[in-house]
């Protein structure tokens, strides 16, 4: 899966798409800190949707911006210490993973996109060369979800505590074999 997304709308599309199923979204952060269709890279802030009432799913959902890259809670260095690639947590193996079997018990959350980003090698790509990049979106700029988890961490360097998320991709579908990547959103 990639490690560059969009989110092209504003929230209230979001809230306005639960509205229709009757799900209500409470905003826990006053507004996104990026303006809509930005690309999303590791380490940004972008919104997650998790349960509002984890013990009451007609609670609704809790909005926020979270860090891309997950710092699992056990990591008690500094944040710029936690070097593992944390962005994505592979389906197969996300309830074995040491890192990320906490969090699927007990903290998933949907990612809302507009678009991911893919990068391919052109062919006789030689290391350092630019490579093509692939945006893949929805007819009419829809939003998708895709599957995350998220854990709150307290880094030597952020006492006050650091709440950040990795998407969950799943294998491709055959359908957009042979593509630009063997992932996909899930």
């Amino acid at each position: 899966m990639c490690n560059e997304y969009r989110f092209s709308q504003a929230r209230d599309a979001i809230s306005a798409q639960w509205a229709q199923l009757q799900i209500p979204v409470v905003w826990l952060d006053a507004a996104a800190n990026r303006p809509p269709g930005e690309p999303i890279k590791p380490t940004d802030r972008a919104t997650i949707l998790r349960p509002a009432d984890p013990a009451s799913p007609r609670a609704g959902l809790a909005g926020l911006d979270l860090r891309w890259w997950m710092v699992p809670y056990f990591h008690k260095g500094s944040v710029k210490d936690w070097r593992s690639m944390c962005t994505n947590a592979r389906f197969e193996t996300v309830d074995t993973a040491p890192t990320f079997r906490g969090p699927y018990k007990a903290r998933r959350c949907i990612v809302p996109l507009t678009s991911f980003i893919e990068y391919s090698k052109p062919p006789g790509w030689k290391k350092g060369q630019p490579k093509t990049r692939h945006e893949i979106s929805w007819a009419g700029g829809d939003i998708r979800y895709f599957a995350g988890l998220w854990d709150r961490a307290t880094p030597a360097d952020m006492p006050e505590g650091l709440e950040s998320f990795t998407s969950s991709p799943a294998p491709a579908a055959p359908m957009s074999s042979p593509s630009t990547t063997a992932r996909r959103p899930c």
